[in-house]
């Protein structure tokens, strides 16, 4: 028999459970968790940890209470939803409460169907959010305005007008009518989206050092997002 964690006498169920239910590899089970958080989806997971009884290592793992149990099953694997009913039934019915085990039954059935017809908006917009993550934490590299603009495959110039709007970066102020050096906010370094670096430049004749700005990887996942339409602001 799996095991539900007790809290205070109300009852979670960890991610490890729902991923032994839905037959799913608990490292998938945790992205969908994470993207469905930052989403707006669960209300009432809370990120843990656990010994490995192997090798005595501690790993993360999810809680969560009922309602957000039958979100993730349900994303994970509609057909498990049934079973996962029958655990819920199976440790409401231990804790005695005085519902009938078929009235917990029904409404759990009723709520699962809500939740996902409520939420399946949300759902949608959670799955590109988790793919940008992993964008995130796999790219270290950075890459200068023009080729980030080739790679979203728009043009220099609407990414420049974009950055600029957005307080991404800004110009100095020159007294003659020619543009000035793009900078960058220092916000946006603070965040991690675009950083200055030290590029060399030859100039009449002469090698200069000038400071340059790109965008990191960070900086390239969320302005995939922006104009693949997949978020509005950040």
């Amino acid at each position: 028999m799996l095991q539900v964690i007790q809290n205070n006498s109300q009852p979670k169920m960890s991610s490890r459970e729902l991923s032994k239910l839905a037959d799913k590899r608990h490292d998938n089970t945790l992205k969908l968790i994470s993207s469905l958080i930052d989403g707006g989806v669960l209300k009432n997971t809370t990120l843990s940890s656990y010994v490995n009884e192997q090798n005595k290592q501690e790993y993360p793992e999810y809680l969560c209470d009922k309602r957000d149990s039958l979100v993730i099953i349900a994303r994970l694997s509609p057909e498990f939803t049934a079973a996962l009913v029958d655990r819920w039934q199976e440790l409401e019915q231990k804790q005695a409460q005085p519902e009938s085990p078929l009235l917990q039954l029904a409404n759990a059935v009723l709520t699962a169907q809500a939740i996902i017809a409520d939420q399946s908006q949300k759902l949608l917009i959670a799955e590109p959010k988790a793919a940008a993550l992993d964008l995130i934490a796999g790219s270290d590299d950075s890459r200068c305005i023009r080729d980030t603009a080739k790679e979203l495959k728009i043009k220099p110039s609407r990414l420049t007008q974009y950055l600029l709007a957005n307080r991404w970066i800004y110009r100095q102020s020159r007294e003659d009518d020619k543009l000035g050096k793009v900078m960058a906010y220092q916000h946006r370094i603070d965040q991690g989206l675009i950083e200055h670096c030290s590029v060399v430049i030859e100039q009449k004749g002469q090698t200069k050092l000038a400071t340059s700005v790109k965008i990191t990887g960070k900086g390239f996942a969320k302005l995939s997002l922006e104009f693949t339409g997949e978020n509005n602001a950040f």
